[in-house]
């Protein structure tokens, strides 16, 4: 394979796990257990998937920028509410 050829399957594969992040993070919010978003990718991306250890980071990642958002708006509530 030549660089030109990698370098159009590297630009591939990221566009592929770009909309796989799409479609978790849609399938997230419509409040669609992880599993089944894991079954519903494998049946449409199949060899292509995203791995399972990648969607959990992805679900960590989200848990932790919530969890801040969460703490920044009790700040910001505190805040208002001490004047």
């Amino acid at each position: 394979m030549t660089a030109e050829e990698q370098s159009d399957k590297m630009v591939t594969d990221m566009e592929v796990c770009m909309k796989q992040m799409c479609v978790i993070e849609f399938l997230h919010v419509e409040k669609i257990a992880p599993k089944d978003i894991y079954q519903r990718l494998l049946n449409v991306y199949r060899d292509k998937t995203v791995s399972s250890e990648v969607m959990s980071g992805v679900f960590q990642q989200w848990r932790q920028r919530h969890e801040r958002q969460a703490t920044f708006r009790t700040a910001m509530h505190s805040c208002r509410t001490t004047k």
